[in-house]
């Protein structure tokens, strides 16, 4: 993406009814896990313009890595302590020198961007202390790759099975597990089968830009109920996962 489709992203990142979804479920993920104590030396891969530190730095320390200049530069504007940085780099090139530093390591919808997934994970699991936890969620269903994912560069989208498989096989034990935007599950398929029966895949595609108010606020109490459902239910059929697996 170019400088002024990730200023689009940033600004999306506050109000848009995806990502306050996708936090809600996130720190429905960090509560269970990581209960109400400030002592983790916390590492998010793939901060972005910092759109999750207000969240993660309740629960402790933060180093961000992001490989985009720009979203690190933004990033760097969010942090809340002195003891929290940001860095310009590549994942695999910070990783790749670290050796049980972390208890906690987050890469929320990341692993999709990473043509060698499996070495990024591998590297993760070094990385983190014994006992320590890996955050992560994925986008689901191959089958459902479209414009979308060809813009934002992904690499693929995972079956549950794929990547609980690359989770287990690099020494992982996954401790929570909820799949979350089963309501709209289908107005994503409509539109990827529209996508594909009309327009293939030329369609063009741009960053996601806030519904009007009605239709986010809407959306937003729709993903509000489904989570609700998901604190006593464990859903297993969505177009996201989100994972947290023990070292």
């Amino acid at each position: 993406m170019n400088s002024e489709s990730q200023k689009q992203m940033e600004l999306s990142q506050e109000n848009h009814w995806w990502f306050i979804s996708r936090r809600l479920n996130i720190e429905v993920a960090l509560r269970k896990c990581l209960g109400d104590t400030r002592c983790h030396d916390i590492l998010e891969i793939g901060c972005g313009s910092g759109g999750n530190f207000g969240m993660l730095t309740t629960y402790g320390s933060l180093i961000g890595i992001e490989p985009s200049t720009y979203a690190a530069k933004r990033s760097r504007e969010r942090l809340h302590t002195l003891s929290d940085v940001v860095i310009n780099q590549a994942a695999d090139d910070y990783l790749i020198s670290k050796r049980g530093e972390f208890t906690v390591i987050c890469a929320f919808d990341v692993l999709e961007h990473i043509e060698d997934d499996t070495a990024t994970i591998r590297l993760v699991h070094q990385a983190l202390k014994p006992g320590g936890l890996f955050f992560i969620s994925v986008p689901l269903h191959q089958w459902l790759y479209g414009p979308h994912d060809v813009y934002l560069s992904h690499h693929r989208r995972y079956s549950r099975k794929e990547i609980l498989a690359k989770l287990a096989d690099s020494g992982f034990e996954i401790v929570y597990e909820r799949s979350w935007l089963f309501f709209l599950l289908p107005a994503f398929i409509t539109t990827r089968l529209y996508q594909r029966i009309y327009n293939g895949r030329r369609i063009t595609y741009s960053p996601p830009e806030t519904p009007f108010s009605a239709i986010n606020l809407t959306l937003i109490a729709i993903c509000w109920l489904e989570r609700a459902i998901n604190s006593l239910f464990k859903l297993k059929i969505g177009a996201s996962l989100i994972l947290v697996c023990r070292k």
